[in-house]
This record gives structure tokens, sequence and C-alpha cells, in this order.
């Protein structure tokens, strides 16, 4: 069974929102005092707009980065439009 909720289709929860007919996040959205609202699409796996760890990826945009002048650090979140801008080249 699905989700009552007009144009989710979500399956119910282990409980069926307490016999509402309801999945998961609407079951939240409605114990949080809230309007039951659509949830949010998410890129499907695989997908190209979906982000993926790839072994030596951020290395090697991080030397491609400091040959370009940019300063970035060793570790941690690496700047998004260095990211566009190395997938771009």
């Amino acid at each position: 069974m699905t989700c009552s909720f007009e144009g989710c289709d979500n399956a119910l929860g282990n409980k069926g929102g307490k016999g509402m007919g309801l999945c998961v996040s609407h079951y939240v959205q409605l114990r949080r005092g809230g309007e039951l609202k659509p949830l949010a699409k998410r890129a499907p796996k695989g997908s190209p707009d979906a982000r993926t760890y790839k072994p030596g990826r951020s290395a090697a945009i991080r030397a491609w980065a400091r040959d370009q002048g940019y300063d970035v650090s060793p570790r941690g979140p690496i700047p998004e439009h260095i990211e566009l801008e190395y997938m771009a080249q």
C-alpha cells in the first residue's frame, strides 16, 4: 500500500501513519504540526547530477586548482566553483 497523500508513491510506514494511511515522511510532517507538503524530489542514484566519490579525484582537483593559482586546503570540501571549472576543462 502507498501513502494516501496526493502524488506520493512512498510505501506506508511501519504502522501506516497510525491508521492515517501516510508514509513515514508525511506522518512526521503532520506530527510536527505543519501542513502536509509534497516531498522534495532527489536525483536518482547514478544520475549525472549525483556526486559520487572517486578515489584520487579530490587530489587531482586540488592539484589542478593549485596550478591555476587557487588557494585550496589539503582537506575538507572543495569549493563548488573550483570543482565545476575543473570538470569544464
